[in-house]
Formats: structure tokens, sequence, C-alpha cells
């Protein structure tokens, strides 16, 4: 008779790679990493997994759009947009003298 041996035996660990800690870095570092080492675990269950990917990718979404600089129209908010006292007048150009 023939026995089958399970994949995974119980008790048996992830490499080190593959712990929580460096999964975590990963996705400290960046969004790829940590995804491909959270699925590359063995262990958690699809639907964690897929829970754990969408959270992740939530914090990063939210993370980027607050970030983001506001967009205004600068002519408007800036001191020197055309409403501007201008502190100089301006001086106009003849290019030759006025004859007498």
């Amino acid at each position: 008779m023939s026995e089958t041996v399970p994949v995974r035996a119980r008790g048996a660990r992830n490499p080190w790679w593959l712990s929580w800690p460096v999964i975590v870095v990963g996705f400290m570092l960046c969004l790829l990493p940590g995804l491909i080492l959270l699925w590359l675990r063995r262990g958690p269950r699809l639907i964690a997994k897929v829970i754990a990917t969408a959270v992740v990718i939530a914090f990063y979404a939210l993370a980027a759009v607050a970030g983001a600089p506001e967009r205004t129209n600068p002519a408007l908010t800036s001191p020197a947009g055309p409403s501007a006292p201008r502190l100089r007048p301006r001086r106009r150009h003849r290019p030759y003298p006025r004859a007498a």
C-alpha cells in the first residue's frame, strides 16, 4: 500500500521570506512585493488574502489621493494675479525722441 504524504504537514513552517514581518515590510516598501509575498504564503484562506489585498489597495489609493496637490486657478489665488495692484507705474517705450 502507498501512503499519500500531505503537501503541508502539520507544524511545517513557511520560509523566513514568507513570514508576516517580511510581508508587512514588503507592503511598506511598495504595494507589489507585499502582494506577491502575501499570495505566496501558505496558510491564510483565500477569503483572507482577498480581504487583505482589498484593504491594502484601498489604503494606498487613499494615501495617493490625500497626498495629491490641490488644483486651483493660480490667477485667482496668486497675489500677482490680474487684480493685484502694481507697485511701479508702467513706462511707455518711445523709440525716438519727439521733434520740437
